[in-house]
């Protein structure tokens, strides 16, 4: 029951942290390190616990650190496209029809 939990508890950080956790959290600089520091810690020991119980030990954490890591980028890219789109925004004209 608790590595179903953990599984879907991972699908759920995958898609979802990047864009509401880790996106955000980029976006305001590396005030922030710690908590993003502590959020792939978090991430890494999730899934090697899911891991552990199919795949030997140093494979698990190698699987763990690389999801981990792939959640982080995605995460950093959206922060990226995020204050680009802001950033076009607030240089287009006011009104849409203005030209």
């Amino acid at each position: 029951m608790e590595i179903e939990f953990l599984r879907v508890f991972n699908s759920f950080m995958l898609v979802i942290g990047p864009l509401w956790i880790i996106g955000p959290l980029m976006r305001k600089g590396l005030h922030h390190w710690i908590l993003l520091l502590a959020i792939f810690f978090l991430l890494a020991a999730t899934h090697y616990y899911v891991y552990v119980s199919r795949f030997n030990d140093e494979s698990a954490l190698l699987r763990a650190f690389a999801i981990s890591g792939v959640a982080m980028i995605a995460g950093l890219i959206w922060a990226v496209f995020v204050s680009r789109h802001e950033a076009r925004q607030k240089q287009s004209p006011a009104t849409p029809g203005q030209q």
